[in-house]
């Protein structure tokens, strides 16, 4: 399936800033800096270890108040400064895949090349994947989107991501 990101205003930090998010996820255990300068972003995926992030990258807050990175490239690509930490988002459409579809190419190499793992006993962390240095988890019903607006020619190239059902269905839409 094809979807995009509804447009809209969002807010948005970038790392190593010192903004008052920056300190209030560090105080609150949702961030952690590291000793290198980089940072773990304990997300709605990975709430114990957090996903491994580098200064200079974007984090935002989810609808359930969890934090998650952009990349600075990314995020950069696809927001509009409006002011202070506020941001325009304009969202590509991007390709999707949850279970009840039928198994797209891409999926089906992730899981051949192991960057991909179902546990078929764990409902709540049935696709498990190492993405942004972390051990990652989502439920069954969780939406993989990817980072590509087509198939790339080189599945190895293929870049993706765990969304809630519930995170997926508050600010996405099927275009297609």
């Amino acid at each position: 399936m094809l979807v995009q990101k509804s447009a809209r205003k969002v807010r948005a930090w970038c790392l190593g800033e010192n903004s008052e998010m920056e300190r209030q996820l560090l105080a609150d255990g949702k961030l952690r800096r590291e000793a290198d300068g980089t940072y773990r972003v304990m997300s709605q995926e990975n709430s114990t270890e957090g996903q491994a992030v580098p200064a200079g990258d974007y984090i935002k807050v989810d609808s359930s108040g969890a934090p998650y990175p952009n990349s600075r490239e990314f995020f950069l690509q696809n927001h509009t400064h409006i002011e202070g930490d506020w941001y325009f988002q304009h969202s590509p459409v991007l390709k999707a895949w949850c279970r009840r579809e039928k198994m797209c190419p891409e999926v089906e190499w992730l899981i051949g090349s192991g960057r991909l793992r179902i546990d078929e006993n764990d409902p709540e962390r049935y696709f498990n994947a190492v993405l942004w240095g972390a051990e990652l988890h989502a439920a069954k019903d969780a939406v993989i989107i990817f980072n590509h607006r087509e198939t790339p020619e080189d599945l190895a190239s293929i870049g993706f991501r765990f969304i809630t059902r519930e995170e997926f269905d508050l600010t996405y839409r099927i275009v297609g």
